[in-house]
């Protein structure tokens, strides 16, 4: 479920679960005949948008018969296999301040669309060319020039996340203006402008000189009450773009000269405390298989980790591989429902087949685990996202030493939950051969 509503702007809210309830003949309110009702309820948390100091946590559309001119519309309790009439719905917003207390809006007459099921994601990888201010205190302080980052975005959602291998970050769109996609063509660089791009390794610029761009702005709340922004630009030939229209997305990639990210992050003051930027190349992410997902409860659960091993050309590779192969080993956590929005703790254990010894992947190294041993974390994720994609391994070139069987399971933790662990019960198997 995704919507847009308009006020000042632009604002978005997505869920990519939501319920459905449907009524045939079963609603009532006084003495008026039994009644056809729809529902489309989504009760997320930090996946909607804040407006005058309120975040939106519940939405609700709404067809009633004999309401706003909506007539009979269903035969049975079966979901309808297409929308009722887009006239004559109904939308509630639920906003919720810091008292915890709901604030409702209401509109008729909505206009209701279906979009596209799957996710138009794309995945990005790159290193940090710059830091520009870090008072020691942001999400990304310390993290030195070089470093590789990589992450993914969605430019209908306008969800994305970041990571330099430690801390991932989950953004929704930054709506300013009219939309989180910005365009410019033919645009004048001036001697600053000229002199931070000449910065990230590209063309030779000078002041003066015409480009055309395209650029994507995503904001994050931060733990300490600030804000994060991730900008993501398309830096193109001044010929590229003969208009500012939004569906010069995507850009045609030989029209490219530059594609950087620019990560700004300021205190609950609003007071800059971090600004870097680098430069990133896109890639085309193969489908991860899912793996059988389960939770240390003993609950069933919705959640779904997929996983598997890539090859350095982006194939997803079989469980052997040579010696002297490059691969990368990646997932994507798909958390509950609930767990949305929510900070996660990500664990990685590997077991060598051959001793059945487990290893657990760590931020610090290699941890050897035995039963009833704490769990270390590999990766923290800040507000999850309904898909977080999270690197194993990354351009792992094997060798001799390598040699043999391993087993790799992925599971996360709920930082503030009750301990319960959502692991893959079926591993991501890599075999090393000569």
């Amino acid at each position: 479920m995704a919507g847009t509503a308009l006020w000042r702007g632009c604002n978005s809210f997505s869920d990519p679960f939501g319920v459905v309830a449907v009524g045939n003949d079963n609603f009532q309110s006084g003495a008026q005949e039994l009644s056809d009702i729809f529902v489309l309820i989504s009760n997320f948390n930090n996946i909607g948008f804040t407006f005058a100091g309120l975040e939106l946590r519940e939405v609700f559309f709404s067809w009633l018969e004999g309401v706003a001119g909506v007539g009979e519309f269903l035969n049975d309790q079966s979901l309808p296999p297409v929308l009722p009439p887009t006239a004559g719905g109904l939308i509630e917003l639920v906003f919720y301040g810091a008292d915890g207390i709901p604030h409702r809006a209401f509109f008729n007459s909505i206009v209701v669309f279906e979009g596209p099921a799957d996710t138009n994601s794309i995945s990005f990888q790159g290193q940090l060319s710059s830091v520009i201010e870090d008072n020691g205190s942001a999400t990304y302080s310390g993290v030195s020039i070089g470093s590789a980052f990589s992450g993914e975005f969605d430019p209908v959602t306008g969800f994305s996340s970041i990571s330099d291998g430690t801390t991932v970050t989950s953004f929704s769109a930054y709506f300013e203006n009219e939309g989180f996609v910005e365009v410019d063509n033919n645009f004048a660089l001036d001697a600053n402008v000229a002199s931070f791009l000449n910065a990230l390794q590209g063309p030779n610029f000078v002041a003066g000189n015409v480009i055309d761009a395209l650029g994507f702005d995503f904001e994050a709340l931060t733990q300490n009450g600030g804000n994060i922004f991730l900008e993501l630009v398309y830096i193109l030939d001044p010929l590229a773009l003969d208009d500012e229209s939004k569906d010069n997305y995507p850009p045609n990639p030989d029209d490219t000269l530059i594609i950087y990210f620019a990560i700004t992050e300021k205190d609950a003051e609003g007071e800059d405390i971090y600004g870097a930027v680098g430069t990133f190349t896109l890639q085309e992410e193969p489908i991860l298989p899912a793996l059988n997902t389960v939770s240390s409860d003993g609950n069933p659960t919705d959640a779904v980790i997929s996983g598997g091993v890539i090859s350095d050309s982006g194939t997803i590779l079989a469980d052997t591989v040579t010696v002297g192969e490059t691969i990368s080993i990646n997932t994507i956590i798909t958390p509950e429902f609930g767990h949305v929005g929510q900070d996660l703790e990500v664990i990685v254990a590997v077991q060598v087949v051959a001793t059945g010894d487990v290893i657990l992947i760590t931020s610090g190294g290699l941890v050897p685990y035995s039963t009833g041993d704490p769990l270390s974390i590999f990766v923290s994720i800040e507000g999850a996202s309904a898909s977080n994609n999270i690197s194993i391994l990354s351009g792992f070139t094997t060798t001799e030493a390598e040699v043999g069987s391993y087993n790799f399971f992925v599971g996360y933790l709920v930082t503030d939950g009750d301990g319960s662990l959502y692991y893959t019960s079926s591993p991501i198997a890599l075999t090393i051969a000569n």
